[in-house]
């Protein structure tokens, strides 16, 4: 399944999610489908045992610092944030190189002072780049990762594309 928000193309299948930015107005309307597909897909059997996110946000423009705190807010509410501590198991971001990555490093950190990541995060300039080689990396507090329960294994890898 796949379709655009105006700013982003969301797809889903077993196992992984998808946002990629296209070059569209950043809107409320469409963050508002987005948050529903995202409902939709981690209440789906697509998102079970597990599921991998990746954004490639190259396309996409520049969002307001209120927008990212908007989507910050919505990953932070209860109900929400326990289904994706129990099934998210690996989250890619991938921007352009150069300035555009310096400055995704700082909103990622203020995005999660507000919503912490559920799972080791990485921050790369390429959707092939080695998680090693990862401009910044994100980690879970200890917290979340207990959510998924002691001796889970993640069932799906972060090398989605």
């Amino acid at each position: 399944e796949e379709f655009c928000v105006g700013f982003a193309i969301v797809s889903q299948g077993p196992g992984q999610l998808r946002i990629v930015g296209v070059d569209g107005d950043l809107t409320d309307a469409g963050l508002d489908v987005m948050f529903e597909f995202f409902d939709a897909f981690t209440s789906s059997a697509n998102a079970r045992p597990g599921f991998g996110i990746t954004y490639d946000l190259r396309q996409l423009r520049v969002p307001s610092m209120n927008m990212v705190m908007r989507v910050a807010e919505w990953g932070a509410e209860d109900h929400r944030k326990e289904i994706w501590q129990r099934y998210n198991r690996c989250c890619k971001i991938v921007v352009n190189g150069g300035l555009r990555v310096t400055a995704f490093k700082g909103v990622l950190t203020a995005f999660f002072f507000v919503c912490p990541p559920v799972v080791r995060t990485f921050l790369l300039t390429d959707l092939d780049q080695a998680e090693e080689d990862a401009a910044a990396c994100f980690e879970a507090p200890a917290v979340h990762n207990e959510a998924a329960g002691a001796g889970d294994e993640p069932v799906v890898q972060c090398n989605h594309k």
